[in-house]
């Protein structure tokens, strides 16, 4: 793969191992690809590059790269593959396994710059953008220093049928629960072309969707399907498989779902009721009111069935009477001449006699005596 710009294409030279492939090499707007047809011989080989611009300048590149059979970094079991004819979409995402955990993902999309794939255990995946017409991807996975394998596929956005899916949202989290897929399927590929085909049938993930409704203005018939999310995935790609009348297919990773699930959460509620009784007295004699009441206590818990298979969501009730809390009434001036015209008012604080009891307690005013 070469990243290209401002270069005259008829001036690009590329030469291994003193055989030159430049005949044999792809070109495109920003960069030429080439894919050898034959397995290069192991060990060391030897490339030799040479580009002009529009003026004549030239620059020639040399680098050496080793061909081993010892294995290698790799990224395997990838949702996309070579000369996938896509829809109108703007981003696509790209999933697959690596080698193992030491091994880094990356990904170009028309010789630009590399994308890390995000990773999760042996899991990787990204959106890579697209632009409208061939798309050149090259997918790389490397380990350490000098381990790399790149991968170069072709995808082609089109607008020669259309597909969406409309829920759920991408990047929904399944939470090990079963999910409804809704999408809908231009009911025509190449319409109004000779090689006009028709809608024959359409999955998702290998499940057949069952249509509802009739199409829409636009030729676009929605369907409908459940799948069982896996519990052992955290990224599950949700490919389409669209199926003609002229015994063709098209496959397109349309959404995502994460795996990622809540293996327990618990919510407790706790609710006090009751009321007060007591007197008031006099403020020299430390009234006590008390409150009597119950309290609800409410756990809901909810157990994933990925992990816990014969639980589901539970809900345990319980009411105590907890222990009964004393308030003092504090009186001020108590030595307050007593008149017509002057009151002696009184105010209350909380004095709570067991940890157990209501933290909080709020009462008004005793009284105001004149």
């Amino acid at each position: 793969m070469l990243a290209v710009d401002w270069v005259d294409p008829l001036k690009l030279h590329v030469v291994i191992d003193s055989t030159d492939i430049s005949t044999n090499l792809e070109t495109f707007a920003s960069g030429a690809l080439y894919v050898p047809d034959y397995d290069l011989a192991l060990g060391q080989h030897h490339v030799v590059i040479t580009v002009a611009d529009m003026a004549g300048k030239a620059v020639t590149a040399e680098a050496t790269f080793t061909v081993s059979n010892s294995g290698g970094a790799s990224v395997s079991n990838l949702d996309i593959a070579d000369g996938m004819v896509l829809p109108d979409m703007a981003e696509i995402w790209t999933q697959g396994t690596r080698g193992d955990q030491t091994t880094a993902v990356t990904a170009s999309v028309n010789f630009g710059e590399e994308l890390a794939f995000n990773a999760s255990g042996g899991d990787v995946g990204k959106l890579l953008p697209l632009e409208r017409g061939t798309n050149v991807v090259v997918i790389t996975a490397k380990r350490g220093q000098g381990d790399a394998n790149s991968y170069a596929l072709k995808l082609v956005r089109t607008d020669r049928y259309r597909a969406t899916i409309t829920s759920p949202e991408f990047g929904t989290f399944a939470n090990g629960q079963a999910q409804q897929v809704t999408l809908y399927v231009s009911t025509k590929k190449d319409e109004g072309l000779p090689e006009e085909t028709t809608l024959a049938s359409v999955n998702v993930n290998g499940v057949d969707a069952t249509p509802f409704g009739d199409p829409d203005e636009n030729g676009n018939q929605m369907y409908a399907v459940t799948l069982s999310v896996p519990c052992d995935v955290y990224i599950w790609a949700l490919t389409v498989y669209i199926h003609w009348a002229d015994n063709t297919l098209d496959q397109v990773p349309l959404g995502l779902l994460e795996g990622y699930f809540i293996t327990r959460k618990e919510t407790r509620t706790i609710s006090d009721r009751g009321s007060f009784t007591g007197g008031a007295g006099h403020c020299l004699t430390a009234p006590v009111w008390s409150w009597n009441g119950s309290r609800t206590d409410i756990t809901s818990l909810f157990a994933n069935p990925c992990t816990n298979p014969d639980t589901t969501i539970t809900t345990a009730t319980s009411s105590v009477n907890p222990p009964t809390a004393r308030f003092a009434v504090t009186c001020w001036p108590c030595s307050m001449p007593r008149g017509p015209k002057r009151s002696n008012k009184s105010r209350t604080q909380t004095e709570v006699s067991s940890p157990n009891a209501p933290a909080l307690i709020a009462i008004n005013p005793l009284s105001a005596r004149s």
